[in-house]
């Protein structure tokens, strides 16, 4: 698939992360998304950052979105179909591709030129694993899920 014209003219870091209904410690979640933008700014201290991650407003990506608008980033959302069933985040790009959790993937990774994670969902470590293939810098950070 042929990547489309999303904020091409912006370092692309990809956000995954936990979501409901998986409890974790949103505060420390915060902590390390700010660590790893940080480490961003550090790497690319004038090249304009988009955020690119899965469009819906909870969990680790709705940090992820907060955090960037805080620092004057690009938001980019890209996702499939289910995630309309969920609260949406007001990014300033979006795109949906296919049905089903997970098809989105092969786009989402082909346009990232580093990657943040945050906790250890299989779709977050295969998306991360692809990215650091391709030698991308990645930025991950375990993070416990709450009982």
């Amino acid at each position: 698939m042929e990547p489309k014209q999303l904020a091409m003219d912006h370092i692309r870091i990809g956000v995954v992360g936990y979501c409901p209904p998986t409890k974790f410690d949103a505060g420390e979640a915060r902590r390390l998304i700010i660590k790893a933008y940080d480490a961003v700014t550090k790497q690319h201290p004038v090249a304009p950052i988009a955020i690119v991650s899965g469009l819906t407003n909870v969990g680790v990506l709705a940090i992820a979105y907060e955090e960037a608008r805080a620092r004057g980033w690009r938001t980019v959302g890209i996702a499939c179909e289910r995630a309309m069933e969920h609260s949406l985040f007001p990014v300033d790009e979006k795109l949906i591709i296919g049905e089903e959790w997970g098809e989105e993937s092969p786009y989402f990774t082909a346009i990232l030129h580093g990657m943040v994670r945050i906790g250890a969902g299989k779709q977050s470590v295969r998306e991360t694993e692809v990215v650091k293939s391709r030698g991308y810098p990645t930025w991950e950070y375990d993070l416990p899920i709450l009982q």
